[in-house]
């Protein structure tokens, strides 16, 4: 018997073992390292369709939204219906120093949250990266002021720094001054073979939503999601992720 390879047909035999499966459809902003990182949580019964370079805030959404429209997996309310599958949006704030764009940017990342909870589309946004989450892996992040994705680089590039084995496969990218977590671990193989491993590491990964919890709770009284700086819903997607397997 042959069986479609989207995610979205697991379902259609109900005798089948594959009914067991919790299949998560998830749209990310960047179309290699959250890509590599969420498609790494697949096993015999998680299926992770991680779809790649889907725009940030509202166009992340609408592309979701219509995804799920043409493979029809919402139910007569436009609203996910199939039991077992979860449609997750992974997207960030990307906060403007020009002030009209922040404010636009500001609306469309608030609205895209609001258009995607109506359609029961879960949304593990950050604020204002994802490397936010990558750098709880590794320290706490103090919520006394906003942090921008360069500071989250910065330490980034730090920490790696530190690493000696690391600074050996490098050597030559540090002697000519362009050794940095975003000009080298952003790309798909070296995030894969070194930056991966290292957010895997169960303590590791336990700590990271620990802090991420923690960030979260201290940022609780604020009403609007981009005010929430630095702040990062990833881990919601990873326990999810998680508990499935």
């Amino acid at each position: 018997m042959n069986y479609s390879n989207n995610p979205w047909d697991l379902r259609s035999d109900d005798s089948r073992i594959e009914d067991k499966l919790s299949t998560f459809i998830i749209f990310t902003e960047d179309k290699v390292s959250e890509r590599v990182y969420f498609k790494s949580f697949e096993t015999g019964n998680v299926k992770v369709n991680a779809i790649g370079n889907q725009k940030s805030k509202i166009a992340n959404v609408f592309n979701a939204i219509k995804h799920c429209q043409d493979n029809t997996l919402f139910d007569e309310d436009d609203k996910i219906s199939e039991e077992g599958i979860q449609v997750w949006c992974v997207y960030d704030r990307d906060f403007s120093c020009d002030p009209n764009e922040t404010n636009q940017n500001d609306i469309s990342f608030n609205e895209s949250l609001s258009n995607a909870k109506a359609h029961n589309i879960k949304v593990a946004w950050s604020n204002d990266s994802f490397e936010l989450w990558v750098l709880l892996h590794f320290e706490d992040v103090e919520c006394t002021e906003a942090l921008l994705r360069d500071r989250y680089y910065d330490r980034l590039t730090k920490i790696m720094e530190a690493n000696e084995e690391l600074c050996k496969h490098f050597s030559e990218a540090i002697a000519k001054g362009y050794y940095s977590y975003k000009d080298t671990f952003k790309k798909k193989h070296n995030f894969k073979k070194y930056i991966l491993p290292e957010l895997q590491e169960v303590k590791r990964r336990t700590r990271a939503i620990e802090r991420a919890e923690n960030l979260e709770q201290q940022h609780s009284s604020k009403r609007k999601a981009h005010e929430k700086c630095p702040c990062t819903m990833v881990h919601h997607l990873v326990k999810e992720l998680l508990s499935c397997q």
